[in-house]
């Protein structure tokens, strides 16, 4: 009887396993799938500046490469380039108002590729206010993503004529300088009266999405002021019962970091205070379950420039409760390939991995049961290791206006045969902080796949600062700003949206005719080639 019900179990454990092997080679089959058939596509534009006045042109190089180095097909061969602002639109719809500013689409362009690369203008209309503009570039295949994974990039207008007249008629006391303001958005700060007195947002991010009652947990911290910009602010993290339970504390950035032993049941509230006195007392931590799956990770990075033999990164996956007997999977991805994958059979798993033999940019670990749910993601960036770099040498650092640049590039070893692509972006040195700091490669690798406004997004990318401190930030970074490009779970469960637009290879049309008043009109239109 003994030997008979041993026998059953192996049988169990045995189909337990086949089943598991089935269902995650089934998975990885759907992401592989993704990556080789709609992987979505990333665009860069590099302009000549970041100011331009009224009828000014701006000039631009544009740049388009698959998320996937798995793709089956090809780039686009088409980019579509917008401009947008504030324009003033005659209001048909009001008795009172003459006109109304709404944000428009007022120039458009489409590209054709030319020797791997993308070059065109846009002229800034003649009638466009001082104020800020953002250019918006895309190919028909980005349209089947949401919009804000476009290329967007800020520039400032100025229209000296126009702030000539405000300023007049202020002085003649014709009209108040206000009433020509733009509409703002409402601060995110000020939602009603009992809230008005908080400035600062702070938010509470369990490292992996979760933190498990009884647990030992890693919380996240990040910190933003009024201004949009990171911010240092400490406090304590208390229990139902008002006991404290941790302390936390942001730097500069805002990013924090604080461990926590035991997590108990209840709801979680944490003080912010600042250095000058500042206390606020109602800020909410996330929900603690039950039970669930954590995914801690850690760095050991010794290597000052470049990845060493031992650089590498740990995690530790671990499970509550029963769920170890939901079917449980880790894979590690990087959008392309599912890289590492491993059926998770115990309640604790550690996982080592090699940063000198991963992809630059950003990966990801997520548990998921054989249904396809995602029960814990933990995403981090690998940084490229600094390699000899692009020079440029003029014959004196200061010029007068229009006077000739004699340049001297430099190119690294790399480069030299491969028929790259230059541009070159020329900057008034009274206004460089204003001007955007991302690169082709901090885009490329970071900002396109993340939310949000990026803080000093050079600082990661800057050769001059070892390597594994920039690591250690840039993770921060990765657990509080937030990662959501690929929607893993839809993947691996089969429900993947199939494209409504194709990638453009040949030239094609499309748009729309309306009215004055803005309304869709049925309509025959021709085009002459």
């Amino acid at each position: 009887m003994y030997r008979k019900l041993t026998l059953l179990i192996c049988a169990a454990l045995s189909l337990s396993t086949a089943s598991a092997q089935t269902d995650s080679s089934k998975q990885k089959e759907l992401f592989h799938n993704y990556s080789k058939l709609l992987s979505p596509e990333k665009v860069y534009l590099h302009t000549d500046k970041d100011v331009y006045f009224a009828t000014d042109t701006i000039w631009f190089s544009g740049y388009v490469e698959n998320a996937s180095y798995a793709s089956e097909f090809d780039e686009s061969n088409y980019i579509y380039v917008e401009l947008i602002s504030d324009e003033l639109n005659r209001d048909f719809t009001s008795w009172t108002n003459h006109s109304v500013l709404e944000k428009t689409v007022v120039s458009r362009k489409k590209l054709k590729i030319v020797n791997n690369c993308f070059q065109g203008h846009i002229a800034v209309p003649e009638m466009s206010s001082t104020g800020r503009a953002v250019l918006r570039a895309y190919t028909y295949w980005m349209l089947n993503r949401p919009a804000e994974y476009m290329f967007y990039k800020e520039l400032e207008l100025t229209n000296p004529m126009k702030d000539k007249l405000v300023t007049a008629m202020e002085k003649k006391k014709v009209k108040n300088r206000r009433e020509y303001a733009r509409v703002g958005v409402q601060s995110p700060f000020i939602k009603d009266k009992e809230n008005e007195d908080i400035r600062y947002d702070v938010q509470f991010l369990p490292e992996s999405g979760n933190y498990i009652q009884g647990e030992n947990s890693v919380l996240y911290v990040k910190a933003v002021g009024k201004k949009g910009a990171g911010v240092q602010v400490f406090g304590d993290i208390k229990d139902e019962n008002d006991n404290i339970i941790g302390h936390y504390s942001t730097d500069s950035l805002g990013f924090g970091k604080v461990m926590l032993a035991t997590i108990p049941e209840g709801k979680l509230t944490a003080t912010v205070k600042d250095s000058l006195g500042y206390e606020w007392k109602k800020v909410k931590l996330p929900k603690v379950m039950d039970k669930g799956v954590t995914v801690n990770g850690s760095f050991d990075i010794r290597a000052k420039n470049t990845y060493g033999e031992g650089d590498k990164i740990i995690f530790t996956v671990s499970v509550s409760g029963n769920l170890q007997y939901t079917g449980l999977n880790v894979y590690i991805h990087n959008g392309s390939e599912i890289y590492y994958s491993k059926s998770l059979q115990g309640i604790n798993e550690s996982i080592a991995l090699r940063l000198q033999q991963l992809t630059s940019g950003i990966h990801s670990v997520s548990v998921v049961d054989s249904d396809g749910n995602v029960y814990a993601e933990r995403p981090f960036i690998v940084l490229p290791a600094t390699k000899e770099s692009l020079e440029l040498e003029t014959q004196k650092e200061e010029y007068s206006t229009r006077e000739l640049v004699d340049v001297k590039i430099k190119l690294p070893k790399e480069m030299i045969g491969e028929g790259s692509n230059f541009s070159v972006a020329v900057t008034d040195m009274g206004i460089v902080e204003n001007c955007e700091k991302t690169t082709m490669q901090s885009y490329m690798l970071l900002k396109s796949e993340i939310k949000g406004y990026i803080e000093n997004i050079d600082w990661y990318f800057n050769d001059s600062i070892p390597l594994s401190v920039r690591m250690h930030k840039a993770d921060m970074l990765m657990q509080t700003q937030g990662w959501r490009y690929y929607d893993i779970e839809k993947i691996f469960q089969g429900k993947s949206e199939a494209p409504t637009f194709g990638r453009e290879y040949r030239q094609t049309l499309f748009g729309k005719v309306v009215n004055p008043e803005k309304k869709k009109k049925k309509a025959t239109v021709s085009f002459l080639a």
